[in-house]
């Protein structure tokens, strides 16, 4: 900070200062001289900046290659962003990328046409999506080796986006390759390929509609019955199993289920064991005298 005859001089012009100033670099500026050296705009004091025998204001002439000033009047622009020429280059090859040559913005990262037709040979003509057949001029995803807008590129059965980068199986519908999710049951697909579908346990066809969830596997609502008497269940109904198959709580209760040597009911809970017989506790009497509940024996 220069001082003059005890008045305080702008470290940008050396002029005097009056009221207001700025603060920076331990010293004091006329908010107008506080400017970047490129764009000629004032810096805030409180912001970051560069200094080299020069200002530069970071956040807009700042390369992101090099995090350096851009002090040439000679720039590129690229995706709101301004480059050194000789840092504008492809991540790839590293080859330097000219202002007017045509480039593939890969997921951000700067590519030369040249690699980026080795990881997508249809790069610079015209592309149509798989799935709705409409052009394509934005975004897209690589499936199946056809291009697909990324919304189109769903589940064949329960319509999910897939990602290409999860895994995903193809089956043909109407002549198309088209994905199928790893969401949907096993079966053995096209070509031989293992794709998920839904098949009901019951009569081993695919469901394309409602279904029920029980033993871990799906079913037709027709297909869920009970495997001694045929008679639907209901999903909302209590049942049981027998060799991982349904069974209805009557057909349980009747051919099933133990039931007591005294009264012939079938035995819930615990039961009295005696001689390979079951017996409820309230029925067991004793076989001598035949009295209950008190025996004379």
């Amino acid at each position: 900070m220069a001082e003059k005859s005890g008045e305080t001089l702008c470290a940008g012009c050396h002029k005097a200062i009056g009221m207001k100033w700025v603060v920076a670099l331990d010293q004091k500026w006329h908010r107008y001289c506080f400017c970047c050296d490129t764009c000629k705009m004032p810096i805030d004091s409180r912001k970051s900046f560069f200094f080299d025998k020069a200002l530069y204001q970071m956040s807009t002439s700042t390369c992101p290659a090099c995090f350096t000033p851009i002090t040439d009047k000679s720039w590129i622009l690229f995706s709101k962003a301004k480059y050194h020429k000789e840092c504008f280059t492809c991540h790839k090859c590293h080859r330097m990328i000219g202002a007017h040559e045509s480039l593939k913005h890969n997921g951000g990262l700067r590519t030369c046409v040249d690699c980026a037709k080795k990881e997508d040979p249809t790069v610079g003509q015209a592309k149509t999506c798989q799935g709705c057949g409409d052009g394509i001029d934005k975004a897209w995803v690589i499936g199946l080796g056809s291009t697909w807008h990324s919304n189109c590129f769903k589940c064949a059965e329960c319509s999910r986006v897939i990602d290409p980068k999860e895994k995903f199986f193809k089956v043909e519908v109407d002549g198309k390759n088209v994905p199928k999710c790893s969401d949907c049951k096993v079966t053995k697909g096209v070509a031989g390929l293992d794709v998920k579908e839904k098949v009901c346990a019951g009569c081993e066809k695919e469901i394309d509609s409602a279904w029920v969830v029980a033993l871990s596997k799906h079913w037709h609502h027709d297909c869920f019955q009970c495997s001694h008497c045929s008679r639907k269940i209901d999903s909302k109904e209590k049942f049981l199993t027998n060799l991982g198959k349904p069974i209805c709580m009557g057909c349980n209760n009747d051919h099933f289920r133990s039931k007591c040597t005294v009264c012939g009911k079938p035995i819930a809970g615990t039961s009295l064991v005696y001689k390979e017989s079951s017996f409820h506790h309230v029925c067991v009497n004793c076989y001598v005298c035949g009295k209950f509940p008190s025996c004379l024996c």
